[in-house]
């Protein structure tokens, strides 16, 4: 059976424009048609009951009729003023509004344009997440403001309106937008990111030729429907990915990607359209690192070398090699597929992966310090590590949460491998110089009591004995 709002959603694909004046006045007609027709019934039936049979009774039937009447006619506008005021939605889906206007005559020529984005929505896959809706003409947006209060009120993703019209291009009939616009609801942004992320939705309309050359010139409706889904399709990735959704923008932007890079050597103007699938492969490495970062904080901080963490792991693994295929090699990209490496005991590819990121760091160089360091621990290099861990003193001020992440990684490899008391070490070492020096203390002599005497560990007992000193005695 169908639920309530796909009922609803069936009237409105049925009946679009049921929030016009035309459309009130045929429903009062409607109304009041089946009101006149069921009152004699009434009325007969009652005086076949003997309910009415007194003027007195009459007057009462004539009165609650009346009142009947007007209660029916008061719901009636009050359920025309909400459709409205504000649009359906349908479903728990995701809703594009298309709300395109033009002249009456031009009312056919709208629903084939949005036929036509809605069947490029179904061959992209996206009907599945989203749900397509045409607002009839007195729902016109004319400006920012407008579409900006209209995506409030109905909670919908995308707005899509613009002017659609007629006319001749060197005497050829062409149809379509004479202008279209875009607006799409995220979360808040600080400025700086909010410019960025304006300069980076302008990358995928800026080789497009939305907006007419002249007052005939118009776009033809073939290609404005396939520039319309390729250009939502990035805008709804992009609100996604900003609110937090990356697995869905995951998906949308790899098919977007897949959809117009066959493309590239066929355009003209190469640079632009490089530039948009430039800015759809940095948005998808983004969202597959987000993803990873979210899944690695879920199951594998802390968890390092834990091989019950294994799958995970593989999982993180994946989604960095899918950064490797787009080519965007970043810094952290490789600061995390080392971690990965090191996880499964490839110190080696690890080692090299620290080397990479390094050579593409251009600040926080202590972490690449700190990463070179604690491998050269884990090797029983400790000479070397020790001149690691001092040279990452010497460098600019770390970001705060690469210093809690590292403290947090060497919390878990120490719990899952107490057989190496030389990660205290390690752990002191990074409260001491970034953190907490009343930690620094403790994990200094803890280090101490499980060294011992062993002579190995010479190079870092003589600095952790001199570090207890001095920071007891400025305590």
């Amino acid at each position: 059976m169908l639920r309530a709002q796909e009922y609803t959603a069936a009237i409105a694909r049925l009946w679009p424009n049921r929030g016009t004046f035309r459309a009130l006045i045929v429903l009062g007609i409607a109304l009041n048609s089946v009101l006149a027709t069921l009152t004699p019934v009434i009325y007969s039936l009652l005086r076949r009951l003997e309910s009415v049979n007194t003027p007195g009774d009459f007057r009462q039937f004539c009165m609650g009729s009346l009142m009947v009447w007007g209660i029916a006619n008061l719901g009636l506008l009050g359920l025309w003023l909400f459709w409205r005021t504000v649009p359906s939605m349908p479903g728990s889906k995701h809703v594009i509004l298309f709300a395109p206007h033009g002249h009456p005559e031009c009312q056919d020529l709208v629903r084939e344009l949005y036929e036509r984005f809605c069947h490029d929505f179904d061959t992209r896959r996206l009907s599945t997440r989203f749900r397509c809706k045409w607002l009839a003409s007195h729902w016109t947006v004319h400006d920012h403001f407008e579409a900006h209060d209209l995506l409030y009120r109905t909670g919908a993703r995308l707005l899509i309106h613009g002017t659609v019209s007629r006319g001749k291009v060197k005497g050829a009939a062409i149809e379509g937008f004479r202008s279209v616009s875009f607006v799409v609801r995220h979360k808040p942004l600080e400025q700086t990111a909010r410019e960025r992320f304006a300069e980076q939705l302008a990358s995928a309309i800026a080789f497009r030729s939305f907006a007419a050359r002249d007052s005939e010139s118009f776009i033809d409706k073939d290609v404005v429907s396939q520039n319309l889904g390729e250009v939502s399709s990035f805008f709804l990735a992009l609100a996604l990915a900003i609110d937090g959704q990356t697995a869905q923008a995951r998906d949308i932007l790899q098919q977007l990607l897949s959809d117009v890079k066959p493309k590239l050597a066929a355009q003209k103007r190469k640079p632009r359209f490089r530039a948009f699938i430039d800015t759809i492969e940095t948005y998808l490495s983004g969202t597959i690192v987000a993803e990873c970062r979210a899944l690695y904080e879920k199951e594998l901080a802390g968890n390092i070398t834990d091989r019950s963490r294994d799958s995970a792991a593989e999982k993180c693994q994946e989604l960095l090699l899918a950064i490797k295929r787009l080519g965007k090699h970043m810094e952290h990209h490789y600061q995390c597929m080392a971690i990965i490496h090191f996880h499964f005991g490839r110190v080696r590819d690890a080692r090299q992966c620290v080397e990479k990121a390094s050579n593409l760091a251009t600040s926080n160089l202590a972490n690449q310090y700190l990463s070179f360091a604690f491998l050269a621990l884990w090797q029983e290099s400790y000479d070397k590590a020790l001149r690691y861990y001092l040279n990452s003193r010497r460098q600019e001020s770390q970001d705060p949460s690469i210093i809690t992440d590292t403290i947090q990684f060497l919390d878990g490899v120490i719990r899952n491998n107490k057989d190496k008391p030389q990660l205290r070490f390690g752990l002191a070492f990074v409260n001491d110089h970034f953190c907490d020096l009343g930690r620094a203390i403790e994990e200094y002599k803890t280090f101490l009591h499980h060294a011992g005497e062993a002579t190995t560990l010479q190079p870092l007992v003589s600095y952790a004995d001199r570090r207890v000193q001095e920071l007891s005695g400025q305590s």
